[in-house]
């Protein structure tokens, strides 16, 4: 993958190192390999994830990003992704067969689960998602586990502040060019909070940027949240800037998340 830079049979078949004299044997081996039921990819992938990570500082926050990825041909990606140097380095992931990118917390919990599996025990994390995520289960979940977050809100988002007054997030936008903070509201008109808000309107024609968090806002809070963007870049690399993952002709969930194992695996080489 890595030499060839595309999940194209033909394409690794030019450079593996085999016994086998036809093209066709290749396909085969590679196609057994992907369907093999045996291989549970993050059995494989931990082992290597934490030594990786054996290395970092005991002081170092984690920036967890949570994102989807439209495969277009049918499937998603659901992602959680470790932010490292302007990319993400997979953590857990999920192939599913689904008509949009909209997913609700019970497609993506499991992955939650398994990144407490896969990380160091006693390390700050802080999860950050966009828009689509900010579900009052993910809120209540990273309380459970002490995770700080950072979460994209829809304008639409109900929101109590601490006079008791209702609005949303539209209704409190800033003008163009500024930013405004609330400390101890509450949100999603189900009582969860207190949480902190972030409120910030570019000064292009961005969307208005709409942060909960669980520590206090201010500046700083955008720019963790910036970081999310990260993982977008991971997905870039998946397809057309690295390993070409959209030309594959898999249609089994199972084994494009074993092939997914196989990006991983470079990425972290990488």
């Amino acid at each position: 993958l890595c030499v060839t830079e595309t999940v194209n049979f033909n394409k690794w078949g030019e450079v593996v190192i085999s016994t086998a004299e036809y093209a066709a044997s290749h396909q085969r081996r590679f196609g057994r390999f992907l369907k093999n039921k045996q291989i549970k990819p993050l059995k494989f992938y931990y082992p290597l994830l934490k030594i990786a990570l054996s290395e970092w500082s005991l002081k170092e926050t984690f920036y967890l990003a949570l994102d989807v990825s439209d495969l277009k041909n049918g499937y998603i990606l659901i992602r959680l992704a470790l932010i490292y140097r302007g990319r993400a380095i997979p953590v857990s992931w999920r192939v599913m067969k689904h008509n949009s990118t909209s997913v609700a917390y019970k497609d993506y919990k499991i992955l939650l689960q398994q990144a407490m599996v896969a990380l160091p025990k006693g390390r700050p994390i802080v999860l950050l998602a966009d828009r689509g995520f900010v579900h009052a289960e993910l809120i209540k979940f990273c309380r459970r586990k002490h995770w700080g977050y950072r979460l994209r809100a829809k304008s639409s988002t109900l929101v109590r502040l601490p006079d008791r007054s209702i609005s949303n997030f539209r209704k409190l936008c800033p003008p163009k060019g500024a930013a405004h903070f609330y400390q101890k509201v509450h949100i999603l008109g189900q009582n969860i909070g207190p949480v902190n808000i972030a409120l910030a309107n570019p000064e292009d024609d961005e969307d208005p940027w709409y942060i909960i968090s669980d520590a206090p806002t201010g500046l700083p809070t955008l720019d963790e949240y910036a970081l999310r963007f990260d993982i977008e870049e991971g997905f870039l690399d998946d397809k057309s800037n690295g390993f070409q993952v959209e030309s594959t002709k898999l249609d089994d969930a199972q084994a494009i998340a074993r092939l997914f194992l196989v990006l991983a695996v470079a990425t972290l080489h990488f």
